[in-house]
């Protein structure tokens, strides 16, 4: 008597956004992510030359990536990115808020346009992107936000950036409180490294996966 074999299972990889993942810190977490074997979409506004070398250097790795534009200083830029992501690579497991502006703002010569612009993206951005992100998510995803260590520090000649990574960990905390229900991990990384020399470990990043 013949019996039918069950179709072996597909095992689906892991999927991640990285925001501002075209250069610098957002290009190393990237890559790391997809060593560890996670499929990657990495978001850029204005480095696309940049973002088409990072995905092609991510699918070397043998998983899929796709760059996906958009303007972080735009409300409705987080959620379009989230959608992007999940019609593309099948779902979201991991959402990394990267992207972030640094630009010079001392007491005297900041406009409260440049001092809002700073914010929208560097910390509305990232609560968007949670937001939409945990409405598509499984239960036991992750969510991580980098942070500065200009968050603890008074650095006169860049008010809003401080401002907006202080607010950044104060975020991560409501937003670990409201996920954990769901399991879903919310964290904050710091990192301390030069430019060329920024990695994320390969050990960390499996522990998202």
């Amino acid at each position: 008597m013949m019996t039918r074999k069950s179709p072996p299972s597909v095992k689906l990889r892991p999927r991640a956004l990285v925001t501002g993942g075209a250069v610098r810190i957002g290009r190393a977490i990237a890559l790391a992510l997809a060593a560890a074997g996670m499929d990657v979409a990495v978001s850029y506004h204005r480095s696309r030359a940049a973002a088409s070398r990072t995905v092609r250097d991510i699918e070397r790795l043998g998983v899929r990536s796709l760059a996906l534009h958009g303007d972080l200083g735009r409300a409705q830029t987080p959620r379009r990115l989230v959608a992007a992501t999940v019609r593309a690579l099948g779902g979201l497991d991991v959402l990394v808020n990267n992207a972030a502006v640094f630009p010079r703002t001392p007491l005297g010569r900041t406009p409260a346009a440049t001092f809002d612009a700073v914010l929208a993206v560097n910390l509305r951005a990232p609560f968007l992107c949670a937001q939409a992100a945990a409405e598509v998510m499984p239960d036991g995803s992750h969510i991580v936000n980098i942070g500065d260590a200009g968050a603890n520090a008074a650095w006169p000649g860049y008010l809003a950036y401080t401002v907006s990574k202080a607010g950044v960990m104060a975020l991560t905390r409501g937003l670990a409180a409201a996920l954990a229900p769901r399991a879903i991990a919310v964290n904050w990384s710091t990192f301390f490294a030069t430019t060329s020399q920024l990695t994320i470990g390969r050990a960390s990043a499996r522990e998202l996966a």
